[in-house]
């Protein structure tokens, strides 16, 4: 019987909390955008992920489909996020990609950000109201045909975050009816 609740704390204790605590033994790894953008969607697995990256420093479950990667890259004593990625846990693929600029990196700067994605035809929209009570006058620029999103402060025009989706095709404009009537 002691043996069973045991086991069911361990269980229980497993289940409840996300494996955050975990020390990584390459406190020196680098995320330069030019590995993230390696990535297949949809097609680079879990092991791939692990081979190229090693293993992330948290791993949050998401929902019973989803599951979060973070990685932390360490500058001197701090640690930041630097690279997240959203996967299908039963498939064990790559569904979406965030990669994270340092002030230091040339992406961290809009212009260059946007130069960098010329191919890109980004719709820009206000962030707006944050849970009913903060306005935020930041922006986010998303492109659906190539699947590239950024999000930018509006106060010194630096990108917070770079994400990737599947790109998702444009949807035929529907005619309505009026431009078919013959009068």
């Amino acid at each position: 019987m002691k043996a069973a609740i045991v086991l069911l704390t361990l269980i229980l204790s497993a289940c409840s909390s996300p494996r955050s605590t975990r020390e990584n033994t390459n406190a020196a790894r680098k995320f330069p955008l030019a590995k993230v953008e390696n990535f297949t969607l949809g097609k680079t697995t879990h092991e791939e992920l692990i081979n190229f990256l090693g293993e992330p420093d948290q791993i949050i479950s998401l929902s019973e489909k989803e599951e979060f990667w973070v990685y932390l890259e360490k500058e001197g004593e701090i640690k930041t996020q630097r690279l997240g990625l959203v996967l299908d846990k039963a498939q064990k693929v790559l569904l979406t990609t965030t990669w994270m600029p340092k002030p230091s990196d040339e992406l961290h700067h809009k212009d260059k950000a946007l130069s960098y994605f010329k191919g890109s035809q980004f719709k820009v929209k206000d962030v707006g109201w944050i849970a009913n009570h903060y306005y935020s006058d930041d922006k986010t620029y998303s492109d659906t045909k190539t699947g590239v999103s950024m999000f930018v402060y509006s106060s010194d025009q630096t990108v917070r975050s770079i994400s990737f989706i599947e790109p998702r095709p444009e949807l035929p404009t529907r005619k309505t009816a009026s431009k078919n009537l013959k009068h």
